[in-house]
């Protein structure tokens, strides 16, 4: 029995979105043009596509996103290019729409503000909320799967396009390709199922018993190439299309550091700050030797992270011990849906309330009970539910942050920061001052990664960036707190900065220095990555399976 030629992509972010459009784009150019040379084509091809998160399709990143995220690229940077603009303008109708029922008050207050220049099409500056461009990605995987059906009708080649929600536990060379094996030997197969406003999403069809698959081809698009991957970099048939350098690069600079265990400074607590958060709970090397304080100068405690210390008000709740006995979505929806009112009118914010209901896992213990239809509607319904009791619905950053701060990993100091300075003259060490009322704690840090770059503390920490690298004098911010920066010391090789933090050209000047890393706009570098890895994955494909009369 010949098998076919199998590809499997690890990860549906955005890079392994791109990776397969590429394929099924170049796939059919090359079937096209051999059969009007008179070539056959015996295709037996398979590709799958494997992710561990909730959101399967939509970007990883961006579908678990609410409304009430923003990017932190405004629409005339966005990648790809026309592609996207062509579909936002397609599509403005819906999404205003979209955004009016679904956002919370800072979804509703951005849509004010913008929506007389999106209606006229003036938005080239404009930061979107990050759910909508998961639905371009969401369509841009869509109309893949349309393009590689319809080279298989015109053409009568035989390739197929499976779907697995699972988690790679490892990738290691075989001959002629490679093994990777899945968490707990278990894959969820997903398909498509079209929704009553006419969007598709995927669901799960069925539960499967895999040990471990085969590959011809595996395109690697994750967050991060660690050790255990590393071998494989440079092999034959193995590509790698890291979604964000900046998470790569800051992981590289932990593991490698001295110190058993490395204190890192993460300041800011929103999305970027969540996304790190997420990062280092599903990376399992980071996880144990990092220790995280989490510094929210801002105030505010709107999304997950600004986390006060107030315990977890309902663990134990008694959702472990109602849902198992529950046989329907709805009944789970309404079980859930209880709980949050009991929360309320016990006096905590639904934020507290969520954040408990979280942390038990419910929905890992409801689809585990679930039979097979009720669980695909589920998924549905509990995706609608989730966006209609808060404003946002990022639950694997809200999980990973309660599973980090619980066990010890993260602690959440909230204050102003008044200082950032060299503890030592050749120490490569952080002292960060906060203020907290009269009081000014001090942190001594390895690593420090500001996450600031869409708050009101903008300006002000660009100028305490620049004031770092290139020694010169901060300002004060419009509160009148004072940033000073000892300008006598170099600046620390371990300072990074997660999102653009300006519009103007200063931090683009000092990229690449050594002593810097500014994690900036990653779109074109990952696209780019994505265009390559998909051209010579099809290419090598092609020569594979072309025969000739």
């Amino acid at each position: 029995m010949t098998h076919p030629t199998t590809v499997v992509l690890v990860g549906a972010g955005m890079a392994n979105t791109f990776v397969l459009g590429r394929i099924a784009a170049a796939l059919a150019s090359h079937v096209r043009r051999d059969r009007l040379s008179g070539c056959a084509v015996a295709a037996d091809l398979k590709i799958i596509l494997v992710n561990a998160d909730h959101h399967f399709a939509g970007g990883v990143a961006y579908g678990r996103s609410d409304a009430c995220f923003l990017l932190n690229t405004p629409i005339a940077l966005i990648e790809p290019k026309r592609e996207f603009r062509d579909w936002l303008d397609d599509h403005l109708d819906w999404i205003i729409d979209y955004i009016s029922i679904h956002a919370g008050n800072a979804g509703q207050t951005w849509l004010q503000k913008h929506r007389a220049a999106l209606e006229c099409g003036d938005y080239a500056e404009i930061c979107l909320p990050r759910v909508v461009y998961g639905m371009f990605l969401k369509q841009y995987l869509w109309n893949t799967c349309m393009a590689l059906k319809q080279t298989n009708e015109r053409y009568g080649v035989k390739i197929q396009l499976e779907f697995l929600r699972a988690t790679v536990e490892s990738i290691r060379r075989q001959e002629n390709g490679f093994i990777l094996s899945l968490e707990g030997n278990i894959a969820e197969r997903m398909h498509w199922v079209e929704q009553q406003d006419g969007t598709f999403e995927f669901c799960t069809a069925e539960t499967l018993s895999v040990e471990s698959c085969f590959a011809n081809f595996v395109s690697l698009g994750v967050g991060f190439v660690n050790k255990t991957y590393q071998p494989l970099v440079r092999q034959d048939g193995f590509f790698t299309s890291v979604y964000d350098p900046g998470m790569e690069t800051i992981a590289r600079t932990i593991l490698a550091h001295p110190s058993q265990r490395v204190n890192v400074g993460l300041l800011g607590s929103k999305a970027s700050a969540l996304d790190v958060l997420y990062y280092v709970e599903h990376h399992p090397q980071l996880r144990q030797k990092v220790r995280i304080y989490a510094v929210s100068t801002s105030g505010q405690t709107r999304y997950p992270a600004k986390l006060s210390d107030r315990p977890l008000p309902y663990l134990p709740s008694i959702l472990p011990a109602v849902l198992p006995h529950l046989q329907t979505a709805d009944a789970i929806v309404d079980a859930v849906k209880q709980e949050i009112a009991a929360g309320e009118a016990a006096g905590y914010t639904r934020l507290e309330v969520w954040r408990s209901i979280c942390a038990i896992g419910y929905r890992k213990i409801a689809r585990r009970c679930l039979p097979p239809e009720q669980k695909r509607k589920f998924d549905r319904e509990g995706e609608m539910m989730l966006r209609s009791i808060a404003s946002f619905t990022d639950v694997e950053s809200i999980e990973a942050f309660n599973h980090l701060k619980t066990d010890g990993v993260l602690s959440m100091i909230q204050g102003q920061i008044v200082s950032v300075d060299r503890e030592l003259e050749n120490s490569a060490q952080f002292e960060v001052a906060i203020a907290k009322g009269a009081e000014v704690y001090r942190l001594e840090l390895d690593v420090l990664i500001n996450c600031m770059g869409a708050t009101p503390l903008q300006t002000c920490h660009s100028s305490l960036i620049t004031s770092i690298i290139n020694h010169q004098l901060a300002v004060v911010n419009e509160s009148g707190v004072g940033l000073s920066v000892n300008r006598d010391r170099e600046a620390s090789p371990n300072f990074f900065v997660v999102g653009p933090l300006t519009s103007g050209g200063e931090i683009e000047n000092v990229r690449g220095e050594p002593e810097f890393h500014p994690v900036r706009h990653t779109m074109p570098y990952v696209l780019e990555d994505a265009k390559m890895a998909g051209q010579c994955i099809s290419d090598r494909l092609f020569r594979q399976i072309s025969v000739s009369f």
